[in-house]
């Protein structure tokens, strides 16, 4: 998840020195590579497990029971506001597709028409997801496990895909780490491990997808994030990541607009329907958080989905190079320095 939202609640509270205060942070951020974790702030560091899978990095708190944000009455519906077979007979290839945002992508572009094909390190959740896809919007799905960082790995998927469809038209690059640490805390594998996920998986995809995107004249959609905006504390490390991936989309579309190749990204904000914001800002916390930001409630899957599906459809096709910022106005709006009633008072007195 795109934790740029976390410096408001995190601020105030992890402020250096933390490590004779919190020694587990200091642990944590010396975590070996392919260990990524996620904070409960209610409950810091005394709720965290962190578990390592060899097949996928990911993080689980010890089982604590986290009141999800309030429903959010303002969230648009659920119905497309495209046509429902605008992607048909469209291959989509998605990293980190099987959960979380990327696989609403996938059910986004599922319910358009597309196939789709994905790549994760578990494939027991791969397995899942494309039944799931499969069975309800009756489209072919693909699989392979793979590893982005292993750039062999990332050919073998693609070039089995292409085998399995006939051809590749759109490939999402979702697939991402991340972890909050003080950067005088984070250990240099610690930085290392989400580069290599964020922008070197992201390259490694583009760069062995190259071939059947040329054939298809196709798209990619690299999955940013807002943190690099402005300072976000704790996310040096994937900020620098996510940099490098807003660069590196605009150089490939650059390079490949020829080809008739787009690239584009999307950077989403504070997510509410997903397991990472639960954790993040459960229940009042995230009611708060929720009025710093100018439309007044959490994105949700589906408008991440609905993003991508713009993108790939032939509504944008002469945008290319660009990062679709999804998040509410979220990463430019400050909290007033003096409350909106007390403005108004003075005003009134003002005039009287």
């Amino acid at each position: 998840m795109r934790l740029r939202h976390m410096r408001l609640c995190f601020e105030l509270r992890l402020r250096a020195p933390m490590a004779p205060k919190y020694p587990s942070l200091a642990r944590a951020a010396a975590l070996e590579p392919a260990v990524c974790f996620c904070f409960s702030f209610e409950k810091l560091l005394s709720e965290i497990s962190v578990k390592e899978n060899t097949s996928k990095c990911f993080c689980t708190a010890k089982k604590t029971k986290l009141e999800a944000p309030m429903a959010d009455t303002t969230a648009p519906d659920s119905s497309s506001p495209f046509k429902s077979d605008i992607l048909k007979g469209k291959v989509a290839f998605i990293t980190g597709g099987g959960s979380g945002i990327n696989f609403g992508i996938a059910q986004a572009l599922a319910a358009h028409g597309a196939h789709i094909a994905m790549m994760g390190r578990r494939e027991e959740v791969l397995k899942k997801a494309c039944e799931e896809l499969a069975s309800k919007f009756g489209v072919k799905t693909f699989f392979k496990a793979g590893d982005v960082r292993d750039a062999d790995q990332c050919a073998a998927a693609l070039k089995a895909t292409n085998e399995n469809f006939g051809h590749i038209d759109i490939l999402v690059n979702g697939a991402a780490g991340n972890f909050l640490a003080p950067p005088e805390l984070l250990s240099p594998n610690g930085f290392k491990t989400v580069i290599d996920i964020d922008l070197n998986g992201t390259f490694n995809m583009c760069r062995h997808g190259y071939q059947y995107l040329k054939a298809s004249k196709g798209i990619i959609i690299n999955i940013s994030a807002n943190l690099h905006y402005v300072g976000t504390l704790f996310q040096s490390h994937v900020s620098a990541a996510k940099a490098g991936v807003d660069a590196l989309t605009m150089n490939l579309a650059a390079e490949w607009g020829h080809e008739g190749i787009r690239v584009n990204g999307i950077a989403p904000g504070p997510i509410g329907d997903t397991e990472g914001m639960k954790r993040l800002a459960p229940g009042e916390a995230g009611e708060k958080l929720k009025k710093l930001i100018p439309l007044q409630r959490f994105g949700s899957v589906q408008d991440i989905g609905l993003a991508a599906v713009f993108l790939c459809s032939s509504a944008a096709s002469y945008i290319t190079g660009e990062t679709l910022v999804v998040d509410g106005g979220h990463w430019f709006a400050k909290p007033p320095m003096v409350p909106r009633e007390i403005v108004e008072k003075m005003m009134a007195a003002s005039r009287s």
